[in-house]
């Protein structure tokens, strides 16, 4: 359990993890995700998770899959794995 310092919670909806893996060019594996209900709290929930945990984020936009480092691929050149 990681604590939020005191961030507001996402208001309503749930994150569902998808069960596939997105894999970029440069070998990054990010875990894919959707939100539903409150999609900016459940992603800013999620990135601030990530930067307390040293963890990498994406976001899919226009085609390309950007880092949270600030690289982007085309979504084209990534492959997607389906995880059990």
């Amino acid at each position: 359990m990681v604590k939020l310092s005191g961030a507001p919670l996402p208001r309503t909806g749930r994150m569902l993890d998808e069960k596939r893996a997105i894999i970029t060019p440069s070998h990054a594996v990010l875990n894919e995700v959707s939100f539903r209900g409150d999609t900016d709290g459940w992603r800013e929930a999620l990135q601030r998770f990530c930067k307390i945990k040293g963890l990498r984020w994406g976001t899919i936009d226009s085609g390309c899959v950007i880092l949270s480092s600030g690289v982007s691929y085309p979504l084209d050149d990534c492959s997607v794995k389906t995880l059990s």
